[in-house]
This record gives C-alpha cells, structure tokens and sequence, in this order.
C-alpha cells in the first residue's frame, strides 16, 4: 500500500493529532499492513499481545469458548484498534481473533506504543478514556439487551450492525454477514430463537434474508422493535 494510503487512514484515528511528527515518523517506520482474507485467524486466546491492532477495512470478530461450547463474541469496530485492553492488563490476549471477511489491518508493535506512552502524556490519557468507553459500552449494551424480550433483541443487534459496519451499494444489505451461532451471541439468545425471529420478521417484510445476507427493508419497524423491548 502506497505511504500516502496508510497515512490517510491513520490520520482518520483520532490519535493522530496527538503525537508529535517524531512519534508518527515512529509508527509509520514500524507500521505492518495485513490483506487477509476471510476466515483467517488474527491471534489465538492466551498468546502475548505483540502488536495492537488498527482494523482499516473488513470486519472482525474477537471471541471465546463459553459454557456448552458457544462463543461469546463481541466485533471489532472499523477506525479503531480492537486489542487494547488486554495490552494494559497482563499482555496476554483473554480472546481469539478471526476475520469474518476480507479485512485490512495495521499492526503497530507494542514497543513501539510502549515508547509513545512514555513520552505522551496525551496518548495515555487517551487510551485509558477508550478503555473506560469500550466497557461503559459494553455493559450498557449488555443490560439493554438482558431487559428487552427476544424481538427486540436481536432488532437492537441488527441496528448495531448497520451502525458499525453500514450497508451495501443497495442501501439495504448489511456490509456484515453473520452466522446464525454468532447472531445469537451477540445477541444473548439462542440459535434457534434467532431463527425463529428472522423468520418472523421477514413474514412481517421488516427483513429480507438471502442465506447469511440481511437486508433491512423496513428501518422504522425495526427500530420501534428495538424500542418496545
């Protein structure tokens, strides 16, 4: 990839404006870029964090085995590095990683960022408000869903998918295309009520499905599920 595309893109980062032109001279001479296709494992649950990683283009699911073997899955969001929070804890990753399309990363090597946050105070300020943000959003998210019966569950995940990873050339096809297991998890439902519930809602021509491919039809309906709970 040209320098002028990587730079771009970590221009887009709101930890840009913050580094000095040393410190990005810094990244951009460690910078890796990864084009890896679908389905292909980042990192394994227990490895040393030796990179953070910057998610440019695709889309990522972090995970792991939970009870009775299903995963609990949260998604990388795309601008953002998806891997902080382990880093700053014991610098092992609690997760496992694998792209769930093709996907453009940044991996920028841990000694390098080690270096910055000495030097920045700005740069740790900001990762410890990220770190504080990504679980505030989690738990409210989490009790939202808890609170909130089976239709309006997974109304709320589709709308979370359109915001996180937006549509298709046709404007309705979401960008993501999840299996019926992962839909579930994130969720907090099981695969069979989200079957039942796509089901339902394409009956309804609030959606329309094409195998792994959503297409919401009907935004509003969809949104006032949400809402009901």
């Amino acid at each position: 990839m040209p320098k002028r595309d990587q730079d771009a893109h970590m221009r887009n980062n709101p930890i840009y404006d913050m580094l000095t032109e040393g410190q990005r001279a810094m990244i951009a001479h460690a910078l890796v870029v990864e084009k890896l296709p679908r389905r292909t494992r980042i990192y394994n649950e227990g490895e040393r964090v030796e990179y953070l990683y910057l998610l440019v283009e695709g889309c990522v699911k972090v995970f792991r085995k939970g009870i009775g073997g299903n995963d609990y899955v949260q998604l990388a969001m795309p601008g953002h590095f998806f891997n902080i929070r382990p880093y700053f804890t014991d610098g092992r990753h609690p997760f496992s990683a694998e792209t769930y399309s093709e996907t453009e990363l940044y991996k920028i090597p841990v000694e390098v960022i080690e270096r910055i946050l000495h030097q920045n105070v700005q740069v740790c300020r900001y990762c410890i408000a990220a770190l504080a943000q990504e679980v505030s959003k989690q738990e409210e998210r989490s009790i939202g869903l808890m609170q909130k019966q089976m239709r309006g569950r997974l109304a709320e995940t589709l709308l979370y998918l359109a915001e996180l990873y937006g549509y298709e050339e046709d404007g309705y096809t979401l960008r993501i295309q999840l299996s019926r297991n992962d839909l579930a998890s994130i969720s907090y439902m099981t695969p069979s009520n989200v079957s039942r519930t796509l089901s339902a809602f394409t009956s309804e021509r609030i959606l329309s499905l094409e195998r792994k491919k959503i297409k919401i039809m009907n935004l509003s309906q969809l949104e006032h599920i949400s809402d009901l709970g």
